[in-house]
């Protein structure tokens, strides 16, 4: 059997993360970002719908969790449910409309 050259392999000494897999603006490792100007023009959408009269139901995302809500109004910095709960807008993640 004749010799075969060897091969050479550079080690690997950095740690890769190229793997991580990026759907819907949230990492797979569970954070998610928060776009203010984003939130802020989900929100104007919803109440300024002409077929809602009163209660709008949404789904709020925070930073650790994600809750629904019947919406009532807003203010500049709240929003207002119907068990008269303000939710602050600079700490909504995301909104949808359910």
């Amino acid at each position: 059997m004749s010799k075969i050259p060897r091969v050479y392999v550079n080690p690997l000494e950095d740690n890769i993360s190229n793997n991580r897999s990026f759907s819907y603006n949230k990492i797979e490792e569970g954070s998610f970002e928060r776009n203010k100007e984003d939130v802020l023009k989900k929100i104007n959408n919803i109440f300024n719908d002409s077929n809602k009269i009163y209660r709008v139901h949404v789904n709020v995302r925070f930073k650790d969790y994600d809750k629904d809500y019947i919406l009532i109004g807003k203010t500049s910095n709240n929003l207002i449910t119907v068990n008269d709960t303000l939710i602050k807008i600079d700490d909504i993640y995301d909104i949808k409309e359910k």
